[in-house]
């Protein structure tokens, strides 16, 4: 597998700043190959010196996940009780690990505050369904006359089923029910499906 890098000089077929794949060459001892992707093709593009790779070259950036916690690090973990703690991260700890695992441990507050928002904008919809005797049910699919909500050009819309069964966080409804959501629940969808 190539290393992935961003290039720092202009090339003929690359330009600094675009990421480049760089792999050892056989074209001599401490020669390296730099890839340049076009299309679904990598197209090679330069030799170069080990001696000089830093030059030409720096390893590109991978941001930060919480995959990426070590020991002593600061994160921010949404409890059950839907309370954002700020926490210094134990990697062997069990509650760190099962909450990373749930997707209940993120990087910043902000991460943290927009998934618990979303999660409380979810149940809101589900409690109103449930007041509403609202049918949320993919096997309640009567001739193909089902509808679920989908984020399409900067707007949710209630999009018709395909023929497979689309991920919906709230269920999936008759025309008349999702114009009701839709009505009712415009800033939450906003939020769900953003």
């Amino acid at each position: 597998m190539k290393t992935k890098y961003r290039l720092l000089k202009d090339l003929p077929l690359a330009k600094a700043g675009q990421i480049v794949a760089i792999e050892k060459s056989n074209f001599g001892e401490g020669m390296y190959t730099i890839f340049w992707k076009y299309s679904k093709y990598l197209i090679e593009i330069w030799k170069i010196k080990s001696t000089e790779l830093s030059q030409w070259v720096e390893k590109t950036w991978k941001p930060k996940t919480v995959w990426d916690l070590k020991q002593w690090d600061e994160c921010y973990r949404i409890t059950f009780t839907q309370i954002i703690n700020k926490e210094t991260y134990a990697e062997n700890h069990y509650t760190f690990t099962n909450d990373k695992e749930v997707g209940n441990l993120f990087l910043t507050y902000e991460e943290a505050e927009k998934e618990l928002m979303k999660r409380q904008a979810i149940v809101r919809i589900q409690q109103y369904c449930w007041e509403n005797n609202i049918d949320t049910n993919w096997n309640n699919n009567k001739n193909n006359q089902i509808f679920y909500f989908n984020f399409d050009e900067k707007r949710v819309v209630i999009q018709w089923h395909t023929m497979l069964k689309p991920y919906s966080p709230i269920g999936y409804f008759s025309w008349d029910d999702a114009q009701k959501i839709l009505a009712e629940f415009p800033e939450e969808l906003e939020l769900i499906y953003s």
